[in-house]
């Protein structure tokens, strides 16, 4: 997992992504008996805070699987949000930006002609409250007098760090480069 952290006087934002590299080789294509498919290592539940990434990870045996993810028990197709990814025996759900309604119970089906085999996990996600406006500060203090004549009061000046474009988790090839682009706006 990569991370990207801005941080300036008036405040501090981060994201991440994920990094999925595909081993590529010469691989004999053997025929074989078709086995059934068996989850090895199931999804785990697991929990983010809302913008951030999340994903599921299992391992499947079989042969010729075919893998279908599911977001209470309606199928998810891959998008800008859900990425699906595979290489041998391992399954990925990638969300590379959960929002409250992403939360839910998230199962993964494993079908071949031998036979079929599922788990699930639920994801939670913690809603970020909008920030609370500041309230101006009122108060003179006796170091604010200036030629005895009160003086207003200092506040950090600028923008907090907040990102326009958060780097998307991605699949590369083995040896090929991996660019996380993120795109944020802050003062100073």
């Amino acid at each position: 997992e990569y991370a990207c952290v801005a941080s300036n006087d008036v405040g501090m934002a981060t994201s991440s992504a994920q990094l999925l590299v595909e081993v590529t080789g010469a691989e004999e294509a053997m025929e074989e008996e078709v086995r059934a498919p068996h989850i090895l290592e199931p999804i785990q539940g697991t929990e983010t805070r809302e913008g951030e990434g999340a994903g599921f990870t299992c391992r499947i045996e079989g042969t010729e699987v075919d893998v279908t993810w599911y977001r209470n028990d309606s199928p998810i197709k891959p998008s800008k949000f859900f990425q699906l990814m595979s290489e041998g025996e391992y399954y990925v759900l990638n969300i590379s930006e959960a929002f409250p309604e992403d939360a839910g119970t998230y199962k993964v089906v494993a079908v071949n002609p031998a036979g079929e085999d599922q788990c699930q996990a639920d994801l939670q996600v913690e809603k970020i409250p909008p920030p609370e406006p500041l309230e101006p500060i009122e108060e003179v203090m006796t170091s604010d007098l200036v030629d005895g004549e009160a003086s207003e009061p200092e506040e950090p000046e600028g923008i907090p760090p907040y990102f326009t474009q958060k780097p998307t988790s991605q699949a590369v090839q083995e040896g090929q480069d991996a660019r996380f682009v993120c795109k944020l706006v802050a003062a100073p």
